[in-house]
């Protein structure tokens, strides 16, 4: 029998991965405080070929939930360069020193506040605070 037939499944698999990497949602959302009330939101992780989402359902949200989308192009500020992209929860920082330490709008140090780091490992990660005087979630990027 000869190798070639099964070099064929190569291209097949090799796709099928990229595929997967394309088209995924994240394993588990993710449970964290993001407003510091002491209560954790649910933060889900969806990514696309073209596009990220990430949906938050929290009480303290007007409508019970927010969805934020983001693109895939390294020349937006509102987009990610490439997929597969990460969402970590982070330690929250009002005033970050990459944009001059300037507070940010409706940010409040809450010691159990969390912050969300959404992160392709190619260009700057997009940073996810809860927005106090909008109760809803806003971004920063360098």
């Amino acid at each position: 029998m000869s190798a070639l037939p099964k070099l064929l499944h190569f291209p097949a698999l090799a796709l099928t991965l990229l595929v997967t990497a394309c088209a995924t949602q994240g394993p588990e959302p993710l449970r964290v405080d993001l407003d510091g009330d002491g209560t954790p939101e649910r933060a889900q992780l969806n990514q696309a070929n073209a596009q990220v989402t990430i949906t938050v359902e929290s009480k303290t949200l007007a409508d019970g939930a927010q969805t934020l989308t983001f693109g895939v192009d390294s020349a937006r500020q509102d987009a990610v360069c490439a997929l597969p992209v990460t969402l970590t929860p982070d330690g929250p920082d009002c005033a970050p020193e990459a944009l001059g330490a300037q507070t940010l709008p409706g940010c409040i140090n809450k010691p159990a506040a969390r912050s969300l780091t959404l992160s392709d490992g190619q260009c700057d990660a997009i940073h996810l605070y809860w927005n106090h005087d909008t109760r809803r979630l806003a971004w920063w990027r360098m």
